[in-house]
């Protein structure tokens, strides 16, 4: 019991309560005797908070700006694939490119 011993009566009233807290006054007592542990514990965790906060901003940040690159090129673009066709290749309109012709 948290509070001490006293007679039948308080100690049912108090039990619900005690169920409660039973397990923080123990938690309480563990970080007060072992201090440096809990500080140590205590810096893993910020540190550990720190670095995926970080690293999620840094994620963040650098896909904004390979989207914001891939916006800028714009719309304007021409790709040019080898072997594709097109509808006028395809009616015969065009004639054979030669070795020639690229000079």
């Amino acid at each position: 019991m948290v509070f001490g011993i006293g007679n039948g009566d308080s100690v049912k009233r108090n039990t619900a309560i005690n169920k409660w807290l039973q397990p923080v006054y123990t938690a309480w007592v563990g970080v007060a005797t072992h201090k440096l542990r809990s500080s140590l514990t205590i810096l893993g965790v910020v540190i550990g908070v720190a670095a995926v906060i970080s690293l999620m901003s840094v994620g963040r940040g650098t896909q904004a700006r390979i989207v914001s690159n891939v916006e800028n090129l714009g719309s304007n673009l021409l790709f040019v694939n080898p072997g594709s066709t097109t509808a006028q290749e395809e009616s015969g309109a065009l004639r054979q490119r030669s070795y020639f012709d690229a000079r």
